[in-house]
């Protein structure tokens, strides 16, 4: 009982200075993380290509105009226009203050424009880091509509909630409060359709894959549980920022901006593990299966080989 108004008590003691210092901090990290691990995808994208063009001349078939390819290359210019404003919002900071109150007042100010741009580019990331959960729903249940009716909605309201959201921080005046009753409803309503509609893909996946599962398992095949780990790993490495954010803001912490400014390259980061360990699991599946074919064509060989030496050896 004591520890959490102590708790509180600390998060809320902390400065919007500082913890916008922190959240620059801690964003150019995961950015320069993100940063190689788009490099490193890319790569794995230009391999592919090269392997699908020895097997089929179209262009038509290249990976580079799949919805992958296009979910990827937008959550990267969503990702790195966010954490550019973070940069130059740092350097607008002490341009023309070396010391004193102005860093302070400029942070205070969130109907700049630089930030308003910068929670537009928030809402532009949650809503491909979604369209993104949701994609891969729709193709893992065949491509039945219905299943994507629920998450579709969700979608629009994260949409309408962002879009509220960012009007209403271009209003914002040295008067207001980012924890005031008119922000805090657009800020909860962002938060809540993002998470459900985590909840809900992440839920149906699992479903799915373990249906599935129970039915190879029937067939005493390989279930995909590997798919699934790696689909749950991503998205709590997703949900961690956002409830960072939800927790600091509901204590009225000026925290809540490091878990705003880490939430979009925690999603590509996210995005991102998930294709490069998907295809690390299909390498080593077709290296597997390689090595497993080469033994027993191997074993083949030499039974066959020493039919014909023991055949041989009989005739003389």
């Amino acid at each position: 009982m004591i520890l959490i108004p102590w708790y509180l008590h600390l998060m809320s003691a902390i400065p919007l200075l500082n913890a916008n210092l922190a959240a620059a901090v801690l964003e150019s990290l995961l950015y320069g993380i993100y940063a190689l691990l788009s490099l490193f995808t890319v790569y794995l994208m230009v391999t592919r290509h090269r392997e699908s063009l020895k097997i089929r001349s179209a262009v038509a078939h290249s990976r580079f105009y799949s919805p992958l390819a296009f979910w990827t290359f937008s959550l990267l210019a969503i990702v790195t226009g966010h954490w550019l404003l973070t940069v130059l919002r740092l350097f607008l900071a002490f341009k023309n203050w070396e010391d004193g109150p102005g860093p302070r007042i400029f942070y205070s100010n969130l109907s700049q424009s630089t930030e308003v741009l910068k929670y537009a580019f928030l809402v532009a990331a949650l809503l491909i880091g979604d369209g993104f959960l949701i994609h891969r729903l729709w193709v893992l249940w065949d491509f039945r509509t219905r299943i994507i009716i629920f998450p579709t909605i969700t979608l629009l309201g994260l949409l309408g909630f962002g879009v509220g959201l960012t009007y209403q921080l271009s209003t914002y005046t040295a008067n207001d409060s980012i924890f005031e009753s008119a922000f805090r409803r657009w800020s909860t309503g962002v938060c809540f359709f993002s998470m459900v509609t985590i909840l809900y893909t992440v839920g149906f996946v699992w479903y799915r894959l373990w249906d599935m599962g129970r039915v190879l398992r029937s067939f005493g095949m390989e279930t995909p549980n590997t798919i699934l780990r790696i689909l749950i790993d991503s998205a709590a490495l997703v949900a961690v920022p956002g409830l960072f954010h939800v927790i600091s803001y509901q204590c009225g912490s000026d925290l809540q901006v490091i878990g705003i400014d880490c939430t979009p390259p925690m999603l590509g980061i996210s995005n991102l593990l998930i294709q490069i360990r998907l295809h690390w699991n299909l390498a080593e599946q077709r290296a597997a299966s390689g090595a497993t074919e080469n033994i027993k064509f191997a074993t083949v060989t030499g039974k066959s080989q020493g039919d014909v030496n023991l055949e041989s050896r009989s005739a003389c």
